[in-house]
């Protein structure tokens, strides 16, 4: 498994994926309303402008994308990761563990000054088992605006 930086070749690729999950993953939690919403949130050029919204990783094996996820910077002490998708074949086998490990090295040694790191899900009955796992806490509900559509969402927080 290797990561590296976002290419602009790779926002199809990223696209494709985040859909997939919406549109086969996500439907016992979400509406066909919210799961449109979020699925055209994010166009093509939506992917190149999140490189300069923060950090942009793609997870790959053998020059083959199977993941991605972003990282950004709240505030002095707090960074978000606003998305992790991998491919829905390739769950439940510590990929996203390695991600998360990954990751936070990443902003131990680039940004050291991070001692929180927030995550926030339209879709916590998925995926908060997962963050609950890697060490994040429950921290309440927010609002995710998609497309229009207000979306209830979980948000976990995690001492680093």
């Amino acid at each position: 498994m290797n990561f590296r930086t976002f290419a602009y070749e790779d926002a199809l690729f990223c696209y494709t994926i985040r859909k997939r999950a919406f549109t086969e993953l996500f439907d016992l939690e979400l509406t066909r309303a919210e799961i449109s919403a979020c699925v055209d949130a994010y166009a093509l050029y939506d992917y190149v402008r999140m490189l300069k919204a923060g950090e942009f990783f793609i997870v790959e094996e053998d020059g083959s994308p199977f993941g991605f996820f972003t990282l950004e910077h709240r505030t002095r002490k707090k960074a978000e990761i606003p998305m992790l998708y991998l491919d829905l074949d390739r769950l439940g086998q510590g990929i996203g563990r390695e991600c998360m490990l990954w990751l936070q090295n990443w902003i131990t040694t680039n940004w050291p000054d991070i001692t929180q790191l927030l995550v926030e899900t339209v879709t916590p009955l998925a995926n908060g088992g997962f963050y609950e796992a890697m060490g994040f806490t429950a921290a309440g509900h927010t609002t995710c605006h998609f497309s229009g559509h207000a979306i209830k969402a979980a948000r976990f927080t995690k001492e680093i």
